[in-house]
């Protein structure tokens, strides 16, 4: 039996892997192929423009700090008439255990602090009717940390969401995927540029 013929054999013996749950994951509500980079991206940019819109259609101070080495960073950090609100916004609940265990005493160390209670945002999530079917929202409500969906989220600062159905926030998601492959795609071709220049002289 040669390397290839004992590749093959390997992966007839092999346990079958169990299916990708991707309910709980941002990627699903993506209509085209993003990869690794573009969807931790896509999150990062998902919570900077989703403070913008508070900070430019409420009356809340941001108060997020800068982030500083060794510092625990704060997704949203909102004050407002002596109260402030604190939240972590996450593309995908269904984490590993050990990212899992990370995120809750993340949540609840910067809570404290900050003294307020934590709020996880299921950015998967536009409204409760699929959060409610999420089986990930108990492991962080048992340790008193609220888990919301986009448009509940966006009702604390008193202010009307943005999107006026999941079908008007998946479209968004789409357009700022859309420009993170574009952006990509303008990075390759300018570097692409730059070699063939470098050649030529």
């Amino acid at each position: 039996m040669n390397i290839f013929e004992r590749t093959l054999r390997y992966f007839q013996l092999r346990k079958p892997r169990k299916p990708v749950d991707s309910f709980e994951s941002i990627k699903s509500l993506i209509e085209f192929p993003i990869n690794q980079s573009q969807s931790i991206r896509l999150g990062k940019v998902i919570e900077d423009i989703l403070r913008l819109e508070i900070n430019e259609t409420s009356d809340w101070e941001d108060i997020k700090p800068a982030n500083q080495t060794g510092e625990k960073e704060r997704d949203h950090l909102f004050r407002r008439d002596g109260v402030t609100t604190y939240a972590e916004l996450k593309s995908n609940l269904n984490l590993d255990s050990e990212k899992k265990k990370a995120t809750l005493e993340k949540a609840k160390h910067i809570a404290a602090e900050e003294h307020t209670e934590g709020i996880i945002v299921a950015l998967r999530h536009y409204s409760q009717e699929t959060l409610s079917r999420s089986s990930c929202t108990t492991f962080y409500e048992k340790s008193e940390l609220k888990v919301l969906p986009v448009n509940e989220y966006m009702e604390i600062y008193g202010i009307k969401c943005p999107f006026g159905s999941e079908r008007e926030y998946v479209r968004w998601l789409n357009l700022i995927a859309t420009e993170l492959v574009k952006e990509d795609t303008d990075a390759e071709h300018l570097e692409a540029a730059e070699t063939l220049m470098n050649l030529k002289t």
